[in-house]
């Protein structure tokens, strides 16, 4: 079991983190940045921060690809220094898309035209603008732009060698009530 605080601060209260193994705090929104010089003072190493320290992100409020600010103070493209943890998604990448479809019989082109639009919206948040993991620019870099095990697929579509289906890369997120990316760094 892990326990996972959340008190609205925006700094990481040692009393708590230090009580108990799998205890973890969720920070205020806007906190993303490098807690691992907390790790003495809580009882761990700088690489279990990540597992101990997450910055929240309102996802909500910023849109599906609007918190590259935050992306960037917790993992810059030089390595990691921070977990992130992403709070209502899918808000933007697909209740927006349907909230005027609900409920209604005849949808049809319309349902079909949100559900594109939800793919589009999930690619671009998840991989970047293009949907090509191998563009990285100024621009917004995707998640996976900033994941330090970078992925080895450099292009699309990706192409399993033991059967011939045609697959795209996923990355999975672990769900809560907030939904939150992981991060263990290398050792």
């Amino acid at each position: 079991m892990e326990i996972q605080w959340y008190n609205a601060s925006g700094q990481p209260n040692t009393s708590i983190l230090k009580s108990h193994k799998n205890t973890s705090q969720f920070l205020e929104y806007g906190s993303a940045g490098d807690y691992r010089s907390y790790a003495k003072s809580i009882g761990c190493t700088e690489a279990e921060t990540f597992s101990k320290i997450y910055a929240g992100v309102q996802v909500v409020n910023a849109g599906h690809t609007g918190f590259q600010y935050h992306l960037n103070a917790a993992m810059p493209t030089d390595g990691h220094v921070g977990s992130l943890d992403l709070f209502c998604p899918e808000e933007r990448i697909w209740k927006d898309n349907v909230k005027n479809l609900l409920g209604k019989e005849d949808t049809g082109a319309k349902a079909y035209a949100a559900i594109q639009k939800t793919f589009q919206n999930e690619s671009q948040m998840w991989v970047n603008n293009d949907g090509d993991p191998s563009k990285i620019g100024d621009r917004w870099p995707g998640i996976s732009g900033r994941v330090l095990e970078r992925s080895v697929v450099n292009k699309m579509p990706l192409l399993s060698r033991r059967k011939s289906r045609t697959y795209s890369p996923t990355l999975h997120v672990m769900l809560r009530e907030s939904h939150s990316l992981i991060h263990h760094p290398r050792p």
